[in-house]
């Protein structure tokens, strides 16, 4: 098989500390790591489940998998024991919705223009993920925790499911900084999930917005991390994926799921 690593030499500079990059899937990693447009890729896992979670301001040095012994992260450890842990993977930029337009398009933020939280849109002449993926077939869903992945943002595109509900939103002092709790955003994935013909392939994204400043994790979080918020922000978003990734480890139809975790 050929090594992905190999496939995949992507390296783009950033100023802060490295991302987190964990895939399940091998197969999909070696055929595919092109532009969404490659044709041979798509025709030949056209009906992989693909389950995308990306994780806010979550630093590679705050996962127990990436060395880090005070950590509370036993579902992305478990994860990234059991597919391709990247160990030199970058962001294009620092900002939610930009990161987002990247990792959805595959494209620099030279050629989709979008560079900050405001004042910008994903314009709808530039596929994503989910635009290609619902055009071979896929039931495609999206949740996200954060305002700056609002769908007026333009990613919602391609999305049969764009679930931007704020209503219950944790309370911030910023409007831009509006929150949904992991746990929230997870069950009404699952649910999606679960209300889906099984043998109808999915594209599901879910967006997770913990780690983020302020830090104010919840109990029992806060108690186990007085002296760190953050780890306790991780471990708490940590927490909230268990349940997702216990609900598609079992396969439909003989289809093993491809899941990709990157922040």
């Amino acid at each position: 098989m050929v090594d992905p690593l190999e496939q995949c030499p992507f390296r783009v500079q950033r100023s802060t500390a490295h991302t987190i990059a964990v895939v399940v899937g091998l197969a999909v990693l070696a055929g595919g790591c092109g532009a969404f447009h490659s044709e041979p890729a798509v025709r030949r896992h056209a009906g992989l489940d693909v389950l995308l979670i990306t994780i806010d301001t979550l630093r590679a040095d705050a996962v127990g998998a990436y060395g880090n012994s005070r950590a509370s992260t036993p579902s992305i450890d478990r994860l990234a024991a059991a597919g391709v842990r990247f160990a030199d993977a970058h962001a294009h930029n620092v900002t939610t919705l930009a990161s987002h337009a990247n990792i959805l398009s595959g494209r620099y933020p030279t050629d989709h223009g979008v560079r900050d939280n405001s004042g910008f849109r994903f314009p709808a002449t530039i596929d994503t993920l989910a635009t290609v993926l619902k055009a071979r077939g896929y039931r495609t869903g999206a949740f996200v925790s954060a305002y700056p992945l609002d769908s007026r943002f333009g990613l919602d595109r391609g999305f049969d499911a764009y679930d931007d509900s704020f209503v219950d939103a944790q309370p911030r002092p910023a409007f831009l900084e509006q929150e949904r709790r992991g746990a929230e955003t997870v069950a009404r994935a699952k649910r999606w999930l679960d209300a889906g013909a099984k043998d109808q392939p999915y594209f599901c994204w879910v967006h997770l917005y913990e780690p983020h400043f302020p830090y104010a994790p919840p109990e029992p979080f806060a108690s186990r991390f007085l002296a760190d918020p953050y780890l306790g922000e991780v471990a708490a978003v940590d927490a909230a994926i268990a349940p997702l990734l216990e609900s598609i480890a079992a396969t439909r139809n003989g289809r093993q799921p491809l899941v990709v975790l990157t922040a």
